[in-house]
């Protein structure tokens, strides 16, 4: 099934995509990237695809859908197993990788807040969940496996974004888990090779025009917060 082409359908700065993306170039596997308008979806796509949601994965003559279900197909059907051989280790690192999805959709509503009173709510979920995550990072080894795929996204717009760099730093340094964590992540090739030219701005228009503040600079994140 390996020798079959892989199209990968996406949307460029989408983080479930840039999963899909990292584990493809930790494998060493060549796809083709076919982009849709998230606005105005095709209809052989809504056919294919009951969630209408991308990732989506073509195989062949296969759809597969779910972006953590795409690291898992990729992973099982190709060499070099990123997926613990223990079933116990196996459960714990899918059941860790849907937790990190609910961080990054408390990540899209912060990006996303219209107000600085939904900014720093969404912000609190999303540095409380970094902090349930702690002590299981504490006995992971060092590499990227699946559950770095899926929570490079995190990081990757933290890093993008002035102020969530900067809060981030505050609350978790490089000397805790989580920080040490993200600094590892973004080291890796694979993660700086997932994401387009000019992410951060390309982030910044997309979010820009509804986000409380968070693209600006030092100057106007503080007149932003005394107006609010």
């Amino acid at each position: 099934m390996t020798d079959m082409p892989y199209t990968l359908v996406s949307f460029d700065i989408c983080p479930f995509v840039q999963k899909a993306r990292i584990l493809f170039d930790l494998k060493g596997l060549t796809y083709q990237t076919e982009y849709i308008d998230l606005a105005n979806k095709p209809d052989w796509y809504l056919d294919r695809v009951p969630t209408g949601k991308v990732p989506a994965l073509l195989h062949g003559d296969d759809v597969i859908f779910e972006s953590n279900v795409i690291l898992e197909y990729v992973d099982e059907t190709t060499p070099g197993a990123l997926l613990p051989q223990n079933a116990i280790e196996r459960a714990r690192e899918r059941a860790w990788m849907v937790f990190v999805d609910d961080l990054i959709m408390a990540q899209y509503r912060t990006l996303s807040a219209q107000t600085w009173q939904d900014m720093e709510r969404n912000l609190e979920t999303l540095w409380r969940g970094f902090e349930r995550l702690e002590p299981e990072i504490g006995m992971r080894r060092d590499g990227m496996l699946l559950l770095e795929c899926a929570a490079a996204p995190l990081f990757s717009r933290i890093d993008a974004t002035p102020l969530l760099k900067e809060r981030f730093a505050e609350r978790f340094g490089e000397a805790s888990r989580i920080g040490g964590w993200a600094k590892r992540i973004l080291s890796s090739p694979s993660v700086v090779r997932s994401l387009p030219d000019a992410f951060a701005d390309r982030l910044a228009s997309f979010f820009g025009k509804t986000a409380a503040g968070l693209f600006a600079d030092a100057e106007q994140i503080s007149e932003g917060r005394s107006a609010a």
